[in-house]
């Protein structure tokens, strides 16, 4: 199978009640997608959508294809990986006003970002992109599997 040269991701992540959901839409330009998604219990809408982007970005590396573009409707696990991660590491991963939050994701996220060759991208979330729908309509059904098992 050729490796693509196009890897487009779409990631998404959400939470209620802390039982949350997350998943990535991996489009190629081999016309082939791959849908990801997973969940966990006492979690919350942050550290979902943190951990879509990882998990994706584990894809990445384990299928030799370091090059792609994420997508993500969060600005907050943007800016966690386009701007504030690198200022954190460079402080010693400490920041001005108190502990990091979700810190052992961001720092393994951030490490594994090294490896790579990501560029990311802010879509707006609920605004009719479809693969943005599609991979917020996954995360919500790894959250309702989970709820449904409890």
């Amino acid at each position: 199978m050729p490796t693509p040269k196009r890897i487009v991701i779409y990631t998404d992540g959400s939470a209620h009640k802390q039982i949350g959901g997350w998943s990535a839409v991996i489009i190629q330009d081999t016309g082939i997608s791959i849908m990801l998604s997973g969940g966990e219990v006492g979690t919350t809408s942050n550290v979902m959508e943190l951990t879509a982007i990882y998990e994706a970005m584990l894809w990445l590396k384990s299928n030799g294809s370091p090059r792609a573009q994420i997508c993500s409707d969060s600005q907050y696990a943007l800016n966690c990986m386009w701007q504030w991660a690198a200022c954190w590491e460079r402080r010693g991963w400490t920041k001005k006003g108190g502990p990091i939050k979700n810190l052992d994701l961001i720092q393994r996220m951030f490490a594994l970002s090294k490896q790579l060759d990501v560029r990311w991208k802010w879509v707006k979330g609920h605004a009719g992109d479809p693969c943005n729908e599609l991979a917020d309509r996954l995360a919500e059904k790894a959250r309702m599997e989970i709820t449904q098992t409890k």
